[in-house]
């Protein structure tokens, strides 16, 4: 039975964003580094941005959680 019976198709957006992790964390780093070597914004003063991105994704896989069971909706 599917985890969704109203839409069969619907996505799986915990595992879209745990897919997603890590080539967004490779994509921000080097966007961060080139960054670095291109402009006046050091590393130094752009890795925050790498939490973001994290955070982000992290948000993404548990907005469609239902906080009673764990399950996804």
């Amino acid at each position: 039975m599917s985890p969704h019976p109203e839409n069969p198709l619907s996505p799986d957006y915990a595992a879209l964003a745990r897919a997603l992790r890590g080539p967004a964390i490779m994509i921000t780093l080097g966007l961060l580094f080139l960054l670095n070597n291109f402009t006046r914004f050091g590393f130094e003063e752009t890795w925050p941005a790498i939490l973001i991105v994290v955070g982000a994704l992290s948000l993404i896989g548990y907005g469609r959680r239902d906080p009673r069971s764990g399950d996804l909706r």
